[in-house]
């Protein structure tokens, strides 16, 4: 199953803010990821233990939310 995000200027925004980020890093930024139309994240997911458990948790929200259409649809 493929899911896929969104990722809007505000959010990459907020993330640069987590960091020391400058402003001409900021637009470096926002720049790449205009320029990334899409990107997918499962082989990164799978090789780096930093992240493992991020498609299992997209997965069980996923799951969640497909459930909730389901029950949904019956009444």
């Amino acid at each position: 199953m493929k899911v896929t995000f969104e990722i809007s200027d505000i959010q990459v925004l907020k993330v640069c803010a987590l960091y020391p980020a400058t402003d001409e890093q900021t637009e470096a930024v926002l720049a790449a990821v205009h320029e990334t139309p899409e990107l997918d994240l499962t082989t990164k997911c799978n090789e780096n233990t930093a992240f493992a458990q991020l498609s299992l948790s997209v997965c069980a929200y996923a799951v969640s939310v497909i459930v909730d259409q389901k029950k949904n649809e019956r009444s």
